[in-house]
Order: structure tokens, then C-alpha cells, then sequence
């Protein structure tokens, strides 16, 4: 999970983090070519945390787990492009991950 955030907080990353938020916006207003892309995302997104979050015992999470980790996930991302204040956020996702996987799910660097 630390090194997936790593990633999506990385300045270099903002253009596509923004692309996304318009095409997911764009979807949920129906029509093509992005009547599925919002649906599409939630459920690619699902599987991938889905994995990520699979401890070494592979006992899946449940569905809440994966949900919650994905809106924070993006909720943070988005706050991250409106505000940019990287360590606010940063501070709020370590403790997210702390709260919810305090020893099964590494934070990274």
C-alpha cells in the first residue's frame, strides 16, 4: 500500500490523477464513450486492492475492507490535487493504513 501511494502522490503523476477524475466524472454522467468507465475503474481498482491487501495467509479482505481502501484512496488523491499539501495527506494515510491493517499490510517508503 506505501509504495501504490508512493506512486499516486508523486507530483510527476498529477496529469494522469486529473484525467482520471475528469473521465470518472464524465462517466457518471452516462453517454459514450464513458457510460462504463466509472463501473469499470471501481471493479478493476477492487481486484487490485483485493490483492494488495491479501496477507501472506491468504485470508482475502472483505468487500468493506476493499471498498473503504479504495474511496480513501481516491478521496485523498483528490485532496491532494486541490489542495497540494502532500504532508497533510500523507500524515492522513499512514494513519488510515495504521488503523486498518496495523501489522499485515506494510506502509513502505
Amino acid at each position: 500500500l506505501g509504495q501504490l501511494w508512493g506512486w499516486m502522490r508523486e507530483p510527476g503523476h498529477a496529469g494522469v490523477a486529473r484525467l482520471f477524475f475528469e473521465s470518472y466524472s464524465r462517466a457518471l454522467g452516462g453517454g459514450e464513450p464513458w457510460a462504463t468507465f466509472a463501473v469499470d475503474s471501481v471493479r478493476e481498482w477492487e481486484r487490485q486492492l483485493r490483492r494488495v491487501l491479501t496477507p501472506s495467509d491468504g485470508v482475502s479482505p472483505s468487500d468493506a475492507e476493499v471498498t473503504l481502501a479504495l474511496a480513501t484512496l481516491r478521496g485523498l488523491l483528490l485532496d491532494l490535487l486541490a489542495t497540494g499539501e502532500a504532508e497533510r495527506i500523507d500524515l492522513a494515510w499512514r494513519r488510515f493504513v495504521e488503523l486498518n491493517w496495523p501489522t499485515s499490510v506494510g506502509l513502505g517508503d
